[in-house]
């Protein structure tokens, strides 16, 4: 798509119309993403924003950058590339007099930290410089637009990292421009990065309408860390959609599925090394089935052919797209379904599991908790050695009964925390309010 800047995408323009908004005036969401519509990623944002665009009468997707093919939009909802179009000459030309200079000569004094520490205060200038130049990205965006009437319109972040600083900037200098946005993991925890800082997030939290969490392990996070503005955090849970209901395996094999990236973060390497201590005696009774890809994938396949070698199945399937996982939930026997990330938001894996009632195991990290427990799987420690996982799938290798227990209620768990159209059109009326 090109850029839809000039176009109208329901928009209006101030002028004729009267500044005060009434209950019959039109709504409209400004969607900022980082690659969405484009690309494969932000797949949580495809399946958000049919509700979007349902509570809304219009809704403009501002992706942060523009590269590959562009998914499919509702009829209502146009894409902007203009905010990806912004070159580093631009932003020399606007210069920073524009942006609050109070604002960033306070956040400064944060970039200083311990004058011995050369190594963070590089960090610290680093970052601080990325998420102004990100910042001044979103102004100069926003000016070039003649057709937003602020009154009218919420502008939506969807992850609580850069660009909710720029809208900052801009809330700061107009009163009537209203923004939220959601959080979710890399974007959340400070301790995920060294050293551990985002720049500006008290500026956003008290500029902000509201902060959506999609974890209440997110909301005490932020409650605890900033309590002047905990008032503003709420949870907004994420939700997948179902497409069946996974049967057990018939034949005495123990299907087993895990769906992550190959990144260090994930852990895939525990799962392996797990399966690598399963009794001898029951290893031909496994399969694994691992979705996903990333910078570890030829290490990992190595150290599967090195340590499982042809006692346990496994099939390593690459990038598939989340429609295709879950298909494979329930046209395939699905038994198990392990997760042992190092950290996590609430997992979108565990939740389309469970959509096709999967029990699972996984580690307690994050928001992970919140769905998985001891009536739909087992929650494991953070820490746990590759031996105890192996004991785990043991202990559920020689207990069916137990795995149908399992399956029930992990189907009930996605019913009442993660279901696409329950929670997205709750969120969706939510925003309408703000």
């Amino acid at each position: 798509m090109g850029d839809t800047n000039k176009r109208d995408g329901g928009i209006h323009s101030e002028g004729s119309e009267s500044n005060m908004s009434s209950s019959n005036s039109p709504r409209h969401l400004v969607l900022f993403t980082q690659h969405f519509p484009y690309g494969n990623k932000e797949t949580f944002v495809e399946l958000e924003l049919p509700y979007l665009a349902e509570a809304f009468d219009t809704v403009r997707v501002v992706p942060a950058h523009v590269a590959g093919a562009s998914r499919e939009l509702p009829s209502n909802v146009v894409c902007d590339d203009s905010l990806a179009s912004i070159s580093p000459r631009d932003l020399v030309r606007q210069g920073i007099a524009r942006a609050n200079i109070r604002s960033i000569l306070r956040e400064s004094k944060s970039v200083l930290g311990d004058s011995r520490d050369t190594q963070g205060f590089v960090a610290r200038s680093r970052r601080l410089l990325r998420f102004l130049r990100a910042a001044q990205k979103i102004t100069l965006w926003f000016e070039r637009q003649d057709q937003i009437k602020v009154e009218n319109t919420l502008f939506y972040s969807y992850w609580m990292e850069a660009t909710p600083v720029g809208l900052a900037f801009l809330a700061q200098q107009n009163p009537l421009l209203s923004f939220v946005c959601r959080t979710h993991r890399w974007d959340l925890y400070e301790e995920l990065y060294n050293p551990a800082w985002f720049p500006f997030r008290n500026l956003v939290l008290e500029q902000a309408r509201r902060i959506f969490s999609i974890s209440a392990d997110g909301v005490s996070y932020l409650q605890s860390r900033h309590p002047l503005y905990g008032h503003k955090v709420e949870l907004a849970r994420l939700g997948v959609h179902s497409l069946g209901t996974t049967t057990p395996s018939s034949d005495q094999i123990l299907r087993i599925a895990s769906c992550s990236g190959l990144t260090e973060v994930k852990r895939v390497h525990l799962i392996i090394e797990a399966l690598n201590h399963l009794d001898p005696t029951k290893k031909l009774r496994v399969e694994w089935h691992h979705f996903g890809d990333g910078p570890l994938a030829s290490q990992l396949q190595e150290q599967a052919r090195t340590l499982l070698g042809n006692s346990v199945r496994y099939t390593f399937h690459g990038h598939t797209p989340n429609q295709n996982v879950r298909q494979f939930y329930v046209e395939q026997p699905v038994d198990l379904f392990i997760n042992v990330s190092d950290s996590e938001g609430v997992p979108v894996s565990v939740m389309e599991a469970q959509s096709a009632g999967i029990p699972v195991i996984a580690t307690d990290v994050g928001g992970t908790s919140e769905i998985v427990n001891e009536d739909n799987g087992v929650l494991i420690p953070a820490r746990t050695s590759p031996t105890e996982i192996a004991n785990h799938i043991s202990k559920l290798l020689d207990a069916p009964a137990q795995l149908d227990v399992y399956r029930k209620a992990s189907k009930e768990t996605w019913h009442e925390h993660s279901s696409a159209r329950q929670q997205f059109s709750d969120f969706a009326q939510r925003l309408l309010k703000e």
